[in-house]
């Protein structure tokens, strides 16, 4: 999947997205925003809210020196508003992602995970996008699946 393609369903409402990619990979300009969304790149705005009306940019990595440090995303997820995002790009293929440097801090801060993507970049192979709320849900993504999964669990062996 293309990037551009990942966030398009999300900037619907968005004004501004915050890009706190590292300059070396400066993801921002293959977005290919839209009229009327701006891109934020500017460290004067690193310590501001993050609102349902932005979206924040981030890439994390094997290599803090390319793609920054998972650090940098739990100083993001401090930002977020209820109803702010974050798109987080990987620069590891989900199989060796360090979840417990990522999931932690996603579930401190009440963020819902809303869509996971492979991506067709060799620098950031994967990707999350995630939203602060209220309240964490357990979605189903396969409903059928898991209602297959109890009835088998139900039965005695």
């Amino acid at each position: 999947m293309r990037l551009v393609d990942l966030l398009g369903p999300y900037l619907a409402d968005v004004e501004v997205v915050v890009d706190r990619s590292p300059a070396s990979l400066h993801v921002g300009r293959q977005l290919f925003l839209p009229d009327g969304i701006d891109l934020d790149r500017s460290a004067s705005t690193a310590d501001t809210s993050i609102g349902p009306k932005a979206l924040a940019l981030a890439v994390v990595g094997p290599d803090p020196d390319v793609h920054g440090d998972p650090d940098v995303l739990i100083g993001i997820l401090d930002r977020l508003a209820v109803g702010g995002r974050v798109a987080t790009l990987f620069g590891w293929r989900p199989a060796d992602l360090p979840y417990h440097r990522i999931l932690d801090g996603l579930a401190a801060h009440r963020c819902q995970v809303l869509q996971t993507a492979d991506l067709d970049d060799m620098a950031t192979p994967s990707a999350v996008i995630v939203e602060r709320v209220d309240r964490l849900e357990l979605r189903v993504r396969h409903a059928h699946r898991s209602q297959q999964l109890a009835g088998r669990m139900d039965r005695p062996l």
